[in-house]
């Protein structure tokens, strides 16, 4: 398994489909989940009020921290990845973007949808960005054309943005259950008001990560749930080296638990 995930596809002939052994991706998304909560739980209070200290450089050393786990995804010479806080009465977001390294960050939220021709949001609830529009760093970044690479890749689009959420901005956060001890455990716990009966479909489901390359297009299937909507598949689409098309959502079993605004 470990061999055919690690499978370099250069050929538009060459097709793979494979489901990843938990054993080439659960140590990633451990780290993953490891990073993310230490940078919750470090953040210095003083970076949400903006006083004494220098938010750029409290962003891009946590920036860097998370970026240094996608190990099969590389960024051009002379590009670096930055990012600026989003943040208002109802939550935060960072928003990322490239830069040359030879050019200064950008400073303010405002700058940054001004710069990328972005309309300010109205209110942040950790929704999924416009693909097109709101990935102004995918040109400058390249995925290792292989499973794990394709998967790292997908996991990569889906979470940079919200690699630090504030408030209402976690409320539409994705939950990836990928391991049976992680579903048993969602299902004990009755995440979504699930009944019996709909605890006996969700076993039925297998939760390893699948991945089909089709030359340079692939497909990631993930088992993913959301406390607003439910348990689903996720299949998120790209194709070789840097783009991101879309994603289609696959309901499973819908949440009997909503968060009304």
């Amino acid at each position: 398994m470990a061999l055919i995930s690690g499978l370099q596809i250069d050929d538009e002939s060459q097709q793979i489909e494979v489901a990843l052994s938990e054993a080439e991706f659960s140590q990633f998304m451990r780290k993953l989940s490891y990073i993310r909560g230490s940078i919750d739980s470090d953040y210095p209070d003083e970076f949400f009020t903006g006083k004494t200290v220098n938010q750029h450089d409290v962003l891009s050393h946590y920036l860097a921290k998370f970026l240094r786990i996608f190990d099969r995804i590389s960024i051009c010479s002379g590009y670096v990845l930055d990012c600026v806080y989003a943040l208002d009465h109802l939550g935060g977001e960072p928003l990322v973007y490239a830069r040359d390294v030879n050019t200064s960050p950008i400073t303010s939220p405002s700058k940054y949808y001004e710069r990328y021709s972005l309309p300010k949001p109205v209110v942040l609830l950790g929704e999924e960005p416009t693909y097109e529009d709101s990935f102004p760093y995918l040109e400058y970044l390249q995925f290792e054309n292989t499973p794990i690479g394709c998967f790292q890749f997908a996991i990569f689009c889906m979470t940079v943005r919200r690699f630090n959420l504030r408030w209402h901005s976690n409320y539409n956060e994705r939950k990836y259950i990928l391991s049976r001890a992680e579903l048993d455990r969602f299902i004990q716990e009755r995440r979504g008001g699930i009944s019996n009966s709909k605890a006996e479909l969700l076993r039925s489901v297998s939760t390893n990560p699948k991945v089909k390359i089709v030359g340079k297009s692939a497909q990631v299937t993930l088992l993913n749930f959301e406390q607003n909507r439910g348990y689903s598949y996720l299949n998120v689409y790209l194709r070789h080296p840097n783009i991101f098309e879309r994603i289609e959502d696959e309901i499973i079993i819908e949440s009997q638990i909503h968060i009304n605004f």
